[in-house]
Order: structure tokens, then sequence, then C-alpha cells
């Protein structure tokens, strides 16, 4: 049996011996992750070191390798990998958690190493100054940034993402003007009664132009396929052991860029 995809859907094709003719069904095939590094990994151990190694302690971004986005309107990802960083158009894998999560800098961020004044783990309560509940900031308001009619603190959307060679996820904090499509792209998975972590998603980039005339790149998310049922309970597993310490993850300078509005 043989298989082509043909708009997006995987067709099986299979030789009938008494008639020597080929038969194309369109019966789909679910998405697997016999090549993902997990999938070969002992998940229990792999559990274990997790609880082991992270009890009570909290990632940042430090800890975590992270997906950067390019300055300016530059076309490429800049990926870790271990002989360094590559460059890549396109970034598949499972989204294993996402998060809302924001950052505020009383002076205007250069780029610098400096933290925050105040940040969200989870998009809701401040930790610092001002600190208190987001909804409420005057600085979590449009027209509060300096010089613009954005707002000073910046809303992030970060992910973790699973790939195939990495056993732990690689991180991306998406910049506020990309977060409307990743809401969007969500969006669009739950009125297909799909969710993010039973499915194997796309980022890449589009360009788009600032009210300044300002070149950047945004991220656009879409659907690539659905995985087998075997794999969503592994996944499960792995999610399980995992949760816990990505919910504590903390947001630093490192998941912003200066020109990221």
């Amino acid at each position: 049996m043989k298989s082509w995809i043909v708009s997006g859907e995987i067709y099986s094709v299979k030789y009938k011996k008494n008639k020597g003719e080929y038969k194309m069904t369109n019966k789909k095939e679910l998405a697997v992750l016999k090549d993902y590094a997990i999938a070969n990994t002992d998940l229990e151990g792999f559990m274990e070191s997790m609880r082991e190694n992270f009890a009570g302690e909290q990632l940042n971004e430090g800890d975590l390798q992270r997906i950067k986005m390019p300055a300016g309107a530059g076309g490429t990802f800049e990926v870790p990998s271990l002989d360094g960083e590559e460059y890549e158009k396109e970034i598949t894998g499972t989204i294993i958690h996402q998060k809302n999560q924001n950052v505020y800098w009383a002076e205007e961020f250069n780029g610098e190493k400096n933290p925050p004044d105040c940040s969200s783990k989870d998009g809701k309560i401040g930790v610092g100054e001002p600190g208190g509940e987001c909804s409420s900031c005057p600085f979590n308001e449009f027209g509060s940034a300096m010089g613009g009619d954005g707002k000073a603190c910046k809303n992030l959307k970060t992910l973790f993402i699973l790939r195939e060679d990495n056993l732990l996820p690689l991180v991306i904090s998406l910049p506020p003007t990309s977060k409307k499509n990743a809401k969007s792209y969500l969006l669009k998975l739950a009125s297909k009664g799909k969710i993010y972590y039973k499915v194997t998603s796309k980022l890449s980039l589009e360009k788009a132009k600032s009210k300044g005339g300002i070149d950047y790149m945004k991220v656009k998310m879409s659907y690539v396929d659905e995985l087998n049922d075997k794999d969503v309970e592994m996944l499960q597993g792995y999610r399980k052991a995992i949760l816990p310490v990505l919910d504590d993850f903390a947001v630093t300078e490192e998941a912003y860029e200066v020109g990221q509005e």
C-alpha cells in the first residue's frame, strides 16, 4: 500500500491482484509521533526526573531553550540546536501548553538585560511595581505606551512547542502584534472540536507594516494534522509531568525584544 497527499488529505492506494488494478480510498491516516524523541523515551523515567529535578523550583526564560522572533522584517526564526543557532522559516511541532503573560518596564526597554519592573506569569496578576490586577492597571490600556497608541505593558502569548528531536519543549513568546493571530488559530481549532495539544501545528512568518510605515514580521499559525489516539495518550502523560513546571514559568526580559510592538 502506498499513500499520497491530495488537497491536504492522505489517500491510500491498494493493488488488487485478481483484477490487476489500483483503487484509491480517502481514509485519512492520522499523524504519528514515532519519529519524536519523546516517543522513544522511557516516559515514566522522564516523569520521575522532572519531579525530582524541578520539585519546588521555578523555571524561567533562561532555563528552557527559546525560539527567537526575527528582528524587523527578517524572514526566519532563530532556533537553538546542538551546533548553535539555526534559522528556519517555519516551526512545526505540537504545542503542549500555552499561556498569556505580561511584562512592563517603567523606562523604555532598550534590549539590555534589565529585568522588568512588573511582570505577570499568568496575564492576570502582576508582581513588582505597580503590581496587582492586570485588568485594572493603567499601563495595560491602549495609549499608555511611550510615544504610541499601544500599551506600556506588553501582552505576550507564550507557547511551549515539542519538536521531533527534543525531550523538553522549546518556548516562544509571541509579541502583541502576533497574539491576535494566535487567538484566531486557537478559536478555529475550537470551532472544529480540536484541542491544540492533540494536533501538530505550524508557525510561519508574514510581513506587516506599522502605522509609522515600519516593516515587521508577525507569526501566522496553521493546522497541520491530528494526532492518533496512542500519541495523544502518551502526550497526556507527558503533560501531566511537565505542566506543574510550565505553569510556574516566570516571564523575564528574555521574552520581549525591542521593536516587537
